[in-house]
C-alpha cells in the first residue's frame, strides 16, 4: 500500500466547474492545484506564503491517505507499481491517481481527516497491460475538465469520469498495447479538448500526440513524434530517417510527460522521447525527426508550428519529454528545458529562435557544447548519416564502447523543475 500525505484546503459550498478561463488563471487560485503541472506554464510553484524557509522544518504529517495500486499483477513481472503522479486539488479535493490508473477523490477540508469519496477502477487487465511498459507501473495524473475528472490508464483507454459521482461518463480507446502503445501521461486540458501521447519507445512504438474531443470522446487528430505529421502534404521529418526499410515505422518519440499551453499565442509545447533502438544509430540513420525534441503544435489541429531537436541521431538515450516551462524574463516570452543532455536551453515561444544553451552539470562530455547561434550541439555533423559526437561517446556495432556524461539518467531526469517568477 502506499500513502499520500494530504494538505487541507478551503473550500465553498458548491462545487465548481473547470472551466477554460480558471485554467487560463490558476495562480488566481492559489489554494487550488488545478493543472498537474500546477499552471498551464508549468511553473510548479505556489504563491502562497504560510510556508517558508524560517518554518519548513516545522512541518509534519497531518493525516494520511492509503492508496490501493501498489497491489502487483499476479503472474506479471512488476512487483509493484509507482507513484509518479501530482495530485489536482480543487477546493478541498484531492483527485489522485494511483500506479495502476485508479483514481480517487479524496475530501481533505476537515484539515484532520482524509475521507475518501470515491474510487473509480478502470480494471485494467494488469499482467497484459503491465508486461508491455516499458519502464515501470505508472500513471501521472489527471485532469479537470467541466464537471469531469478526465483520466487515463495503462493499457490505452482515456475515461471520463462524473467529479460528483464518481460515475464513468465515456471511456475511449486511443492506444493499443498489443503494438507496445501504452498510456502514462496526464491529460492537458485545453478548451474542449484533451491531449495525451503514447509511452513505448524502448518496444518499437512509432510515438505521436494525440487530442480527444471531451464531449463525445472521438479523437480530433494525430500527429506523429516519429516521422512527423502524415496530414502534412509539406511534412520532411521521414526524410531524416536515411535507412531504406521505414525505420521510422517503428522510431520511438515516445510521450510521458505533460505539455505546456501558452493561451495568448494558442500553441502548446510537448518534449519528445529517445529514438528506437535506443542507442544503435546504425539501424535508423539520419537525424530521425522529431524524437529528443520540443514540438510547438497548434492545438486545434496538431500542426506543428516550430521544432527544435536536442540531440540529432540520438545515440545516448537521452530522451526529452519531460516539461519544458513558460518564462516571461528581460521582455522574452520563453519556453525553457532543463534537458538531460546537460544544457539549459531557451527558445522564443512564439517562433523557436533559440536564445541559449548552457550547461548545467558539472561534467558534460558528449557535445562540445552548444553553438551559440544555431542551438545545435558543437560536435553535431550536418548531414552526417551516424553522429560521433565526442571522441568515444557513442557505441558502434563493431564493438566501440560508448563513455559519455551526462549518463542515461541526465542532467535532470523527469522528476520536475520548479519556478518562482517574482525572483525574476
Amino acid at each position: 500500500m502506499a500513502a499520500a500525505a494530504l494538505l487541507a484546503l478551503a473550500a465553498p459550498a458548491v462545487a465548481r466547474d473547470m472551466t477554460q478561463t480558471r485554467l487560463e488563471n490558476a495562480n488566481a487560485e492559489p489554494e487550488n492545484w488545478p493543472v498537474v503541472n500546477g499552471n498551464y506554464a508549468a511553473h510548479r510553484f505556489t504563491n502562497l506564503s504560510q510556508i517558508n524557509r524560517a518554518n519548513v522544518q516545522n512541518l509534519s504529517p497531518k493525516m494520511m491517505g492509503l492508496l490501493g495500486g501498489q497491489v502487483p499483477a499476479q503472474g506479471g513481472r512488476y512487483a509493484a507499481t509507482r507513484l509518479e503522479g501530482t495530485p489536482i486539488a480543487e477546493d478541498g479535493f484531492l483527485y489522485v491517481s494511483d500506479g495502476w490508473g485508479a483514481i480517487y477523490k479524496v475530501d481533505v477540508r476537515s484539515g484532520n481527516r482524509a475521507d475518501f469519496v470515491w474510487k473509480y477502477d478502470p480494471e485494467i487487465d494488469k499482467v497484459w497491460a503491465g508486461d508491455v511498459a516499458c519502464c515501470g507501473i505508472n500513471n501521472r495524473g489527471v485532469a479537470l475538465w467541466r464537471d469531469s475528472v478526465i483520466s487515463v490508464s495503462l493499457d490505452g483507454r482515456m475515461h471520463r469520469i462524473h467529479k460528483e459521482s464518481g460515475q464513468l461518463l465515456w471511456e475511449c480507446k486511443i492506444y493499443d498495447p498489443a503494438i507496445a502503445e501504452t498510456l502514462t501521461v496526464a491529460p492537458l486540458v485545453i478548451r474542449d479538448l484533451a491531449i495525451v501521447g503514447a509511452a513505448g519507445a524502448e518496444y518499437g512504438i512509432r510515438g505521436s500526440l494525440d487530442a480527444t474531443e471531451l464531449n463525445t470522446g472521438k479523437q480530433v487528430w494525430r500527429t506523429h513524434t516519429a516521422g512527423g505529421n502524415d496530414r502534412d502534404p509539406n511534412e520532411q521529418a521521414k526524410t531524416t530517417w536515411l535507412d531504406p526499410y521505414k525505420a521510422w515505422e517503428t522510431g520511438g518519440g515516445s510521450i510521458w510527460q505533460t505539455g505546456t499551453f501558452d493561451p495568448r499565442l494558442n500553441l502548446t509545447y510537448w518534449g519528445t522521447g529517445n529514438a528506437g533502438p535506443n542507442y544503435d544509430q546504425e539501424y535508423r540513420p539520419g537525424d530521425n525527426l522529431y524524437v529528443a525534441s520540443v514540438l510547438a503544435l497548434n492545438p486545434d489541429d496538431g500542426f506543428i508550428k516550430w521544432y527544435t531537436q536536442y540531440t540529432p541521431g540520438d545515440p545516448f538515450d537521452y530522451d526529452e519529454a519531460a516539461e519544458h516551462p513558460l518564462i516571461d524574463i528581460g521582455g522574452r516570452a520563453l519556453v525553457v528545458r532543463a534537458a538531460r543532455d546537460g544544457h539549459f536551453y531557451g527558445f522564443d515561444r512564439a517562433t523557436g529562435a533559440f536564445q541559449y544553451g548552457e550547461q548545467y552539470p558539472t561534467i558534460v562530455t558528449w557535445s562540445g557544447g552548444i553553438d551559440a547561434k544555431t542551438g545545435r550541439p558543437n560536435k553535431y555533423v550536418p548531414g552526417a548519416p551516424l553522429q560521433k559526437y565526442a571522441p568515444g561517446s557513442v557505441a558502434d556495432r563493431a564493438g566501440a564502447v560508448g563513455m559519455f556524461c551526462p549518463a542515461i539518467g541526465g542532467g535532470k531526469n523527469w522528476e520536475p523543475t520548479s519556478y518562482n517568477p517574482a525572483l525574476c
